[in-house]
């Protein structure tokens, strides 16, 4: 008997998650060369603190906003020396404050204090390990630190330490669930769930932290929660709220996890099992 009651709970409170789903919350952005102005607004990545980093690609700089899209700051300017973009890409925070950035013209990675001040870089042009083709998306795991670059020209994610050292790389093609057509922006979640941006197909896919298909949402569009190439994505520090950059409609668009009203017909059957 006590495994029926077990199976039937479990029935009924799956039932209960079925309708559970990402959701529109707001929006900031337009374009400018204004503080809070994007031209092409790139990566986007939430600070341990909740902050949030956005990689002004054209203007060739990062710019700092609190959660909700206040500014707090900028920096970089157009070049290839320390400090300097060409084209930047990617960014993403470590547990530390530090920032890592992507560019696209220079195929490196450079990394930043949480204002700004220069730190090291690595990586160039090539095919190699640890050799970048047009490097996109990056994303630093909340647990071990790794480094994660979207090799996007050469298909393919690269993986490193925190000081550019490389550790491994995977990667294929394709338009099928778990298959990316241009993989470009990544982010790994508190709990280790990965999230990609599929360029092409106008939507975000997210996985286990081993690569098993979890999900996806968006198709192209201009409307709440649709995109027109979406870019780069970030998940908050508690792992419910994800930003994603829209670059052909110029702004920042974000979503909550929204977990569904308990049924009260759900309710009602797992207690009438134990009456």
């Amino acid at each position: 008997m006590k495994t029926v009651l077990v199976i039937a709970v479990a029935a009924a409170l799956a039932a209960t998650t079925a309708s559970a789903k990402w959701v529109y919350e707001g929006q900031w952005g337009s374009l400018g060369l204004g503080n809070g102005q994007f031209n092409f607004p790139y990566g986007v990545d939430v600070a341990p603190k909740g902050d949030v980093y956005v990689a002004d690609h054209v203007n060739c700089r990062i710019q700092h906003f609190t959660a909700t899209g206040s500014f707090l700051g900028k920096w970089g300017s157009p070049g290839t020396g320390s400090g300097q973009f060409k084209y930047p890409d990617g960014v993403a925070c470590a547990t530390n404050g530090n920032v890592y950035v992507t560019e696209h013209g220079n195929d490196r990675v450079q990394y930043f204090t949480a204002i700004g001040s220069f730190l090291g870089k690595w990586g160039s042009e090539g095919s190699g390990n640890g050799e970048f083709d047009s490097p996109a998306g990056v994303a630093v795991a909340p647990g071990t630190g790794f480094v994660y670059v979207a090799d996007v020209w050469n298909h393919r994610i690269q993986y490193f330490t925190l000081t550019g050292s490389f550790l491994g790389k995977w990667g294929s093609s394709g338009s099928g669930n778990g298959q990316f057509y241009y993989p470009w922006g990544v982010d790994v979640a508190p709990n280790g769930e990965v999230f990609v941006v599929d360029f092409d197909n106008n939507r975000i896919q997210y996985f286990t932290a081993a690569g098993t298909y979890r999900g996806q949402w968006g198709s192209y569009g201009s409307g709440n929660g649709r995109f027109d190439w979406p870019l780069y994505v970030a998940v908050s520090p508690d792992g419910r709220r994800v930003y994603v950059t829209d670059w052909g409609n110029y702004r920042v668009q974000y979503f909550r996890w929204s977990d569904p009203a308990v049924a009260p017909t759900s309710l009602g059957r797992v207690k009438a099992l134990f009456r």
